[in-house]
């Protein structure tokens, strides 16, 4: 699999997102729409969903880590899926 190993790879290149804070990425790496995350993690607002997402993209751009491309293409999922949705 491709991204065998993701979370554990973004564990260790990117120490400063917490344990907590990965598990939202994953719910972002699978690429579920943003009202799906807002209820799984009681969120206040999409919004802060938006923020979080743009938060996490600078913070594995300024861990400089090997997969980073890897982890921001997974992170990208999420935008493909909103737009899925909004041409359905």
């Amino acid at each position: 699999m491709y991204a065998d190993g993701i979370m554990r790879k973004l564990g260790e290149q990117v120490p400063r997102i917490d344990k907590e804070k990965r598990k939202i990425i994953a719910l972002f790496f699978a690429g579920l729409p943003y009202e799906t995350i807002q209820l799984i993690t009681k969120s206040v607002s999409i919004d802060s969903l938006r923020m979080q997402r743009s938060r996490f993209r600078k913070q594995i751009k300024d861990a400089n880590a090997p997969d980073a491309e890897l982890f921001l293409s997974m992170l990208d999922i999420n935008n493909v899926a909103e737009s899925n949705k909004t041409k359905a």
